[in-house]
């Protein structure tokens, strides 16, 4: 499609599996969403992204995946998915490069612009990296540098919903952040 793809990397991705809900804009107030039939978690796995190679879907290639949830979405002009892929895919390509290639990292789910699918729209489950390799080592160390992009793209969206409504923003789903 014409919409960016907002993912690097060599072919493959693991995680648990998310909430429902999603967030619609309005200060963190919480929607539910609802998953598409037949889907499941990717086996070791469990509690990760459940569209992963269902047909259309996307097709990891490597033998480790994990998922890793955002735990918030875009907010009162704050585009996370621009934020957090950033620009030319920077912040995704610097951890693809960084492995040596050995790690692909993929934006999925609502408001990531990453189109899938029979379809061809956005997975309906909260944003989310899915991250891949051939090596558990490089998994974890991959989901690691992940994590802490992720982290510091939500103290952004914290400062930001702070300026914006006084407040800081909860914590959608509180465990993404363990």
């Amino acid at each position: 499609g014409s919409q960016p793809s907002h993912h690097a990397g060599g072919p493959g991705m693991g995680g648990r599996r998310g909430p429902g809900g999603f967030g619609d804009g309005d200060r963190g107030a919480a929607r539910v969403g609802s998953m598409p039939e037949g889907t499941r978690a990717m086996p070791g796995d469990e509690g990760g992204t459940v569209t992963l190679n269902l047909p259309r879907y996307y097709r990891p290639q490597h033998s480790f995946v994990r998922t890793l949830w955002l735990g918030f979405q875009n907010a009162n002009g704050f585009n996370i998915s621009r934020r957090i892929v950033g620009v030319g895919a920077r912040n995704v390509l610097n951890i693809v490069e960084e492995f040596r290639q050995m790690v692909r990292v993929r934006l999925r789910g609502i408001e990531s612009g990453y189109t899938e699918g029979f379809d061809k729209t956005e997975v309906p489950e909260p944003l989310h990296f899915v991250v891949s390799s051939d090596s558990m080592e490089v998994l974890n160390k991959a989901s690691l540098r992940v994590k802490q992009l992720i982290e510091r793209i939500r103290a952004e969206y914290n400062k930001h919903q702070e300026r914006f409504s006084g407040q800081p923003s909860e914590v959608l789903y509180p465990e993404a952040t363990t």
